[in-house]
């Protein structure tokens, strides 16, 4: 807990793994993301290089949990974007699926 201890011989030291989101689909560049604190939708959205001219906007859905124990949720991006609905932050683990939009 503290910050910059004095190391021994002996210590030994645990780096916690990193955490990771996963994003597919209408996407620039389909991707692994490394989580960091506070990282939400839109900067993994942009981490992938933005969203393609198809993408469906109001339809990006979020799974995470494993097996069949998973849940999806669907976001609106339009509405993130005005500040309408909560940009959800991501914890790691979570598959994010940006649809095409049908004309």
């Amino acid at each position: 807990g503290k910050k910059n201890p004095r190391l021994k011989h002996g210590d030994i030291i645990e780096v916690k793994r990193a955490k990771y989101c996963y994003i597919q689909g209408e996407v620039r560049e389909s991707s692994r993301v490394r989580i960091e604190r506070g990282m939400t939708l839109l900067r993994v959205i942009s981490l992938a290089g933005g969203l393609t001219d198809w993408a469906d906007r109001k339809s990006i859905k979020i799974r995470d949990g494993e097996g069949s124990n998973f849940r999806e949720r669907t976001y609106n991006l339009k509405r993130i974007l005005n500040g309408k609905e909560e940009d959800p932050v991501m914890l790691g683990g979570e598959m994010i699926i940006v649809p095409k939009r049908f004309l």
